[in-house]
């Protein structure tokens, strides 16, 4: 976790540097929809590699040149030992954004909705919730390269037992306003 915060500080300070970036021109009715991703592969010194695969989707409309509400499906799957977990989550979102006439937008904001499980033939669900922060750095009008970092929480009731289950992830994007 540390280190997955560090790489993530450092690809934030990076893409602030990139040249040819525009001014946004958020204001109240501005829609976004955008597209998240991350992968990672963990693969320890004793016992079975493990894939993750994050992906999100989501839209919004700014209720003024600050203030964003919106939804997103979240699709999370892992592989370890030949076992798949599959985690979706729908959820609604609030952000507040930062600095809205610059080329990096800064941003954080909440989040709640559902989560579901699926892992060896059986499902789950439950409430979810949780938070995020990123910057969103303008190419164009109408065109951000984005990076978030996004926290989750729910508990799964799966097999008579409780598992509480902390998703985090540093993920890349884009999004498109109209």
């Amino acid at each position: 976790m540390k280190y997955t915060t560090i790489l993530g500080l450092l690809a934030v300070f990076a893409l602030t540097s990139i040249p040819g970036m525009a001014d946004a021109k958020i204001e109240e009715g501005t829609k976004e929809i955008s597209a998240f991703g991350a992968l990672s592969t963990t693969e320890p010194e004793e016992g079975d590699t493990t894939t993750q695969l994050v992906i999100q989707v989501g839209g919004g409309v700014f209720l003024d040149t600050n203030n964003q509400v919106g939804g997103s499906f979240t699709q999370a799957s892992s592989e370890s030992g030949g076992d798949t977990a599959t985690l979706r989550v729908i959820t609604g979102f609030f952000k507040h954004h930062l600095n809205t006439e610059e080329e990096a937008i800064p941003y954080l904001g909440g989040q709640g909705g559902m989560a579901f499980l699926e892992f060896a033939g059986e499902s789950a669900s439950s409430i979810a919730y949780g938070g995020m922060f990123g910057v969103k750095f303008f190419l164009s009008e109408e065109l951000s390269m984005n990076v978030e970092y996004n926290l989750l929480f729910t508990t799964i009731t799966y097999d008579s037992q409780e598992y509480d289950v902390t998703q985090t992830t540093i993920q890349a994007g884009m999004s498109y306003y109209f």
